[in-house]
């Protein structure tokens, strides 16, 4: 019943609703807590207890209605149930372990690969690197089928983001002065560890000349 819910948790995801849903008027998203309510009492799962299943499932739809907005219309409009909101979350998940299986198995056997050339005594020559080539791109239905998924989840928004990132760290580094930072970062390190004191004025002073120098001719 909804009044083993507490009330923080009952706030806790009508805000989560209206937040997927910011159109749906709050006797809906209402009607939503007290459905999962009602599912709960239904499927009585054993695994874990009320408060925890209801607040995993609400977060499984927050995820997939956030993510769909077909499918938030759907819910709203009723067309669609909760129920095969969280079908459609079992779906999506299904097909990520799918494709983390796809990527994760093809790298794995790609470092045996590795491994097996580096042990081996004969890794030093070409036959065996070409061997070994040949085993790394030799099954065809493999490497679509790895295409496939790593194109999948190339477009996700997270992966576009961190090759952003990388992206911008990268250009930071080698070309807008960071390589210098580092520089300069590393030396101190290595003058407290090595001397156990900081880098005299006059040395600092030359390196940073120096750095500045570099960073003048690469900029010219």
């Amino acid at each position: 019943m909804l009044s083993e819910v507490p009330l923080s948790l009952q706030a806790h995801l009508l805000k989560l609703f209206a937040k997927a849903l910011p159109d749906a008027p709050d006797h809906f998203c209402q009607d939503m807590v007290e459905q999962l309510v009602g599912m709960h009492a239904q499927l009585q799962p054993r695994d874990e207890n009320m408060l925890a299943w209801i607040s995993r499932q609400a977060q499984r739809i927050f995820t997939v209605v956030e993510r769909d907005t077909e499918l938030a219309d759907g819910l709203l409009s009723s067309r669609i149930s909760m129920t095969h909101i969280l079908q459609e979350s079992d779906r999506i998940a299904a097909g990520s372990a799918k494709l983390y299986e796809v990527i994760n198995g093809h790298h794995i056997h790609l470092r045996k690969i590795i491994r097996d050339s580096a042990d081996s005594e004969a890794g030093q020559s070409e036959l065996h690197r070409t061997e070994g080539w040949k085993r790394a791109v030799g099954d065809d239905e493999v490497l679509r089928e790895y295409a496939a998924a790593a194109s999948h989840i190339g477009k996700r928004a997270w992966v576009r983001q961190g090759i952003d990132w990388c992206a911008d760290v990268a250009s930071n580094f080698f070309c807008c002065g960071g390589w210098a930072k580092q520089t300069r970062k590393e030396v101190v390190s290595q003058c407290w560890s090595k001397l156990g004191h900081a880098l005299s004025p006059a040395y600092d002073h030359a390196l940073r000349a120096a750095l500045a120098k570099e960073l003048t001719f690469e900029a010219g």
